[in-house]
């Protein structure tokens, strides 16, 4: 499904609404040993399976909290942290405090239980191209917010001091393919 996707234009068209609506995939290139009239097949893809890529895809590269708001069992079960208290103001606006939830990172066998259970996603500071995450805080709330302009319509908040984060997405799915215009 996300093969057959990235095949469609850039950018694709928004989705219509019709989860059964059919996208036409660019036509295969002709096989050099193919008969002459030779017709590659017609692909498509249906918007139920671009919306569900789309998703997929926003979630895995956006997907953030505030680095020690989850902790990795040693069955492997990653979990809400008991001890995570929250984020002062400080880290609260820095970019190393927070990690990407769905991109795990190598561990080190020799590292000891704490940090082999606490340090085990890739940070946002790793995060290409830089720049592409805009923090915000918002004096009124005690809320630390972080925009991405790669998926506009992403954010990530932390209430500064609390446990409370999170994230979600209000947005058309389109990737913005014009960052490079955007980052100082």
């Amino acid at each position: 499904m996300i093969a057959d996707c990235a095949k469609l234009p850039n950018p694709s068209p928004l989705l219509s609404g019709n989860p059964s609506k059919e996208l036409q995939l660019p036509p295969e290139p002709v096989p050099e040993d193919a008969e002459e009239g030779y017709e590659p097949p017609v692909k498509v893809v249906e918007e139920l399976v671009r919306l569900a890529v789309m998703v997929s895809t926003i979630d895995t590269e956006c997907a953030m909290l505030p680095a020690g708001a989850l902790i990795k069992q040693p069955s492997g079960k990653v979990e809400d942290s008991q001890t995570f208290k929250g984020l002062p103001y400080s880290k609260a606006t820095s970019l190393k405090s927070y990690v990407h939830i769905n991109k795990p990172k190598e561990v080190s066998v020799n590292s000891d239980a704490i940090t082999a259970a606490t340090d085990f996603l890739t940070s946002c500071d790793e995060m290409e191209p830089k720049g592409a995450l805009v923090c915000k805080f918002d004096e009124s709330i005690n809320t630390v917010t972080w925009r991405s302009l790669t998926y506009e319509g992403f954010f990530g908040y932390t209430v500064v001091g609390t446990p409370v984060h999170g994230y979600c997405y209000f947005g058309s799915g389109q990737k913005n393919y014009d960052i490079a215009f955007m980052l100082p």
